[in-house]
C-alpha cells in the first residue's frame, strides 16, 4: 500500500537496532522504547494534550525517570515496582481492570501468565489472544458511510496515489474497525495538507462512525 518493500521495512529496522550503543540485547530494548518509540510515537500526543489539559502523571519527569531506572530489576520485575507504587496512591484503582491485560494488577496468576508464559507462546497464538482482548468497537465492520467518504477522498486528492496505492486502499473488503481509523487518519491528513479539503469536515458529521 506505501510502495515500500517488506525487505527495505526490516533492513531499516536492523539498521536502527544496529545503531545503538548497547551491547546486550534487553539494553537495546530499553534504547528503542525511550527514544525511538515514546519520542516519535507518544510524546507528540501528550503534546497536544497538554495544550488543553496539562499531565500530572510523573512517568516522564527527569528526577523520577533518573530514580525508577537506577532501581535494581529485581525490583521492577513482574510490575512489583509499579504495583507498590500504585497501592500507595490509590489502593482502589489496583482494583481495576488493565485495559490491554483485561484483568487488574493485582492478579498474581495474571501477572504470571502475561509475564511469563504469554512471551514463550508461538506467534501466531499470540496474535489470537490480542485479537481476542480487543474491544468490539475495534474489531466491528466498517460503516458504508465511511468506506464512501474514502472513495470521495481518492476522487477530489490526487496527491493521496503519491503516497498509497489506490488499488489497494479500494480492497479493503476485510479491513476491521480500528486499522481502517487509521488509514482513514493518513489520508484525511494528505487531503488536508496536500489539497487543503477535508472530506470528512465537510460532511458536517462529529462522529463518522455511524
Amino acid at each position: 500500500m506505501t510502495h515500500i518493500e517488506r525487505s527495505q521495512i526490516l533492513s531499516e529496522i536492523v539498521n536502527c537496532v544496529m545503531a545503538y550503543p548497547e551491547k546486550e540485547w534487553e539494553n537495546r530494548y530499553m534504547h528503542f522504547l525511550h527514544f525511538d518509540r515514546c519520542f516519535k510515537w507518544q510524546f507528540e500526543g501528550e503534546d497536544k494534550n497538554r495544550c488543553y489539559f496539562w499531565s500530572l502523571t510523573p512517568f516522564y519527569s527527569i528526577p523520577f525517570f533518573n530514580y525508577v531506572m537506577n532501581c535494581p530489576e529485581t525490583t521492577k520485575k513482574r510490575f512489583k515496582l509499579y504495583r507498590e507504587f500504585l497501592l500507595r496512591l490509590s489502593p482502589e484503582a489496583m482494583a481495576i481492570d488493565n485495559a490491554n491485560w483485561q484483568f487488574p494488577i493485582t492478579s498474581k496468576g495474571g501477572l504470571f501468565l502475561y509475564e511469563m508464559v504469554y512471551p514463550r507462546l508461538p506467534f501466531r497464538f499470540k496474535g489470537l489472544i490480542r485479537n481476542a482482548l480487543k474491544k468490539q468497537d475495534r474489531t466491528a465492520p466498517v460503516a458504508e458511510k465511511r468506506r464512501l467518504d474514502l472513495e470521495e477522498q481518492i476522487k477530489r486528492c490526487s496527491y493521496i496515489s503519491n503516497y498509497l496505492s489506490i488499488a489497494e486502499l479500494k480492497n479493503l473488503e476485510n479491513i476491521n474497525q480500528g486499522k481502517f481509523d487509521n488509514l482513514n487518519t493518513i489520508t484525511s491528513m494528505i487531503e488536508e495538507f496536500e489539497c487543503t479539503i477535508s472530506t470528512i469536515a465537510a460532511d458536517g458529521r462529529k462522529d463518522t462512525r455511524g
